[in-house]
């Protein structure tokens, strides 16, 4: 999984009935915060297009919901004090692998927490923490934060994000009776 702007998979499928290929394409942070959302599946749809297929449809997997705020700090009383119905949401006090911790810090240095997991999760981290530790996480500061007039360099960025998979994305409704799953009607 190497790759800098956005990787293609192709699946093998099951289905004898329709047996075209599955591509599955995951799109990199940094070239959506680069191009923007639209441009970038306009890109990748265009490259599917030239090399793949002349006529495809799309179904989204999952999807990422984010937003980066300053001005307030989070804490460990703060994972007491969400409700959720999660069964999922135990804390931990130190646990280096992101993807497997429910609330992540030291004694001395809180991260994080989430909840949930499959499906839908809900994460909130010090994203300010994460560039630092990881380098290639840096694109962020300068090309979402640096350019906006409220952006202070000396304070913290946590980072909210909430996560939702298909087997969800296929139960939302929209008013027309549309589900979510679909290219067209999340966005």
């Amino acid at each position: 999984k190497n790759c800098n702007k956005f990787c293609f998979y192709k699946v093998k499928t099951k289905n004898k009935i329709n047996p075209s290929p599955v591509i599955k394409v995951e799109f990199r942070a940094e070239f959506l915060a680069r191009k923007g959302y639209k441009k970038a599946i306009a890109i990748v749809n265009s490259f599917i297009a030239d090399f793949f297929l002349d006529d495809s449809k799309v179904k989204i997997s999952e999807i990422h919901l984010a937003t980066d705020i300053q001005g307030y700090h989070f804490t460990h009383l703060d994972f007491f004090r969400m409700k959720t119905r999660s069964r999922n949401s135990q804390t931990h006090q130190e646990e280096t692998d992101y993807s497997r911790a429910s609330a992540y810090g030291t004694a001395t240095t809180f991260s994080g927490f989430s909840f949930g997991g499959g499906d839908y999760h809900m994460r909130i981290y010090n994203k300010t923490l994460e560039i630092n530790k990881f380098k290639n996480k840096g694109f962020a500061k300068t090309l979402l934060w640096e350019h906006k007039p409220n952006f202070n360099p000396d304070a913290t960025v946590w980072r909210l994000e909430i996560q939702i998979r298909r087997a969800k994305l296929k139960k939302l409704v929209n008013s027309d009776g549309s589900t979510m799953d679909n290219y067209d009607n999340i966005l």
